[in-house]
């Protein structure tokens, strides 16, 4: 993980896609997820410490799992999220909700 920001997507079912990127640079190091599978879109950032094994399993596992995409198609997702109702998670805790 040599870059600051990789943009990832992986395939969930009936053609739905969710959406991340892995901030690897930053400390701590920061994974921002976009679901838009549930009726409501949700987006989740979650903060990891590579010191920690478990941490650096879970950043390197996101990696591995992913297909690579462009910034743009990580952003046309957001955009899609933020778009319509959604929910704001901070490690996994609800800290906002956005009714449109």
């Amino acid at each position: 993980m040599d870059e600051v920001t990789r943009y990832f997507k992986r395939y969930t079912e009936d053609g739905i896609w969710h959406y991340y990127k892995l901030l690897t640079k930053r400390v701590p190091a920061g994974r921002e997820l976009i679901k838009l599978t549930h009726p409501r879109a949700l987006i989740d950032f979650s903060e990891y410490n590579p010191d920690l094994p478990a941490h650096r399993a879970l950043l390197g596992a996101y990696e591995r799992m992913g297909e690579s995409i462009t910034a743009t198609e990580y952003q046309q997702a957001y955009q899609r999220a933020v778009g319509a109702d959604f929910d704001l998670y901070l490690n996994g805790q609800l800290v906002s909700t956005d009714d449109r």
